[in-house]
Formats: structure tokens, C-alpha cells, sequence
């Protein structure tokens, strides 16, 4: 009888903690009155959603192997809150896009002579 792996309660449990950094930043921001998330705490953010993405996909390969898995919801709740982090950062990438052609045109429209 051989010993059975606990590594993907170890992984569940590491990508729920990311999960909560990420909420912990977003409130942060909120709290200061803040729209979007400054450099240090974007690149932050951007490195926990990468842990969750690779800790997602070790999980599903997991679960494919083992479909009755307890932790099936625990794993849909964070791909879940992987898919709109995901789109969070897309939103502040386009802000941030347009902040910069913003600041382009006024400072266009400040040196014309």
C-alpha cells in the first residue's frame, strides 16, 4: 500500500492564498481612493495571477485524474476568480493606454507654437 499524495491540497490552498493577496491589494487601492493599482502593486498583482494560472492548470490535471475530487468547487471558485483578474488587468491596460494618449495630446496641444 503505497502513500497518497496531499500535493494538491497544498496547491489548492497556496493558490487560494494568492487569491486573497490579490483581493487585499484591489482593496488597498479602493481604501485610498485609488482606480487603478500603482506599478509596484501591478507587478504584484501580475505575479499572484501567474502562480494562480500555473497552480490551475497542475489542479485540472489533477481532477482529470481524479473526477470525484473534494476539491472540484475550491478549484472552479478559483479559476473563477482567475478569469476576472484576468480581465481587470486587461481594463487597466487599456486605461492605462488611454491616460498616455491623453497626456500625448496635451502636451501636443501645449507646445504648438
Amino acid at each position: 500500500m503505497g502513500l497518497r499524495s496531499r500535493r494538491h491540497l497544498v496547491v489548492i490552498r497556496r493558490a487560494e492564498a494568492h487569491v486573497q493577496a490579490i483581493h487585499e491589494l484591489i482593496m488597498a487601492a479602493v481604501d485610498t481612493g485609488v482606480t487603478y493599482l500603482n506599478e509596484e502593486d501591478e507587478e504584484k498583482f501580475r505575479s499572484k495571477v501567474m502562480l494562480i494560472d500555473h497552480a490551475v492548470v497542475e489542479l485540472r490535471r489533477y481532477l482529470r485524474r481524479h473526477p470525484g475530487s473534494s476539491i472540484a468547487a475550491r478549484v472552479a471558485m478559483v479559476e473563477t476568480e482567475l478569469s476576472s483578474f484576468e480581465v481587470y488587468l486587461e481594463k487597466q491596460e487599456q486605461a492605462k493606454a488611454r491616460l498616455f494618449l491623453l497626456h500625448e495630446q496635451v502636451f501636443f496641444l501645449v507646445h504648438i507654437d
